[in-house]
């Protein structure tokens, strides 16, 4: 699956939805990423034009 950077900037600029997911993960919730949704919950993600922008952060590393 390729993001395009439309989308992934959208997303790292949600920095509300980024938070909540945060936060309600880290008191216990369970959860279970794949394909982008695996990347979202990442560190960051770093575009082709190697941008990179900060994602959820609850799976450590970079994509």
């Amino acid at each position: 699956m390729i993001l395009e950077t439309i989308d992934i900037d959208n997303l790292a600029r949600n920095t509300k939805v980024k938070c909540s997911l945060k936060v309600t993960i880290e008191n216990g919730l369970p959860i279970l990423g794949e394909c982008g949704g695996f990347m979202y919950l990442s560190d960051s993600i770093e575009t082709s034009e190697k941008t990179k922008h900060k994602m959820v952060g609850v799976v450590s590393g970079n994509i």
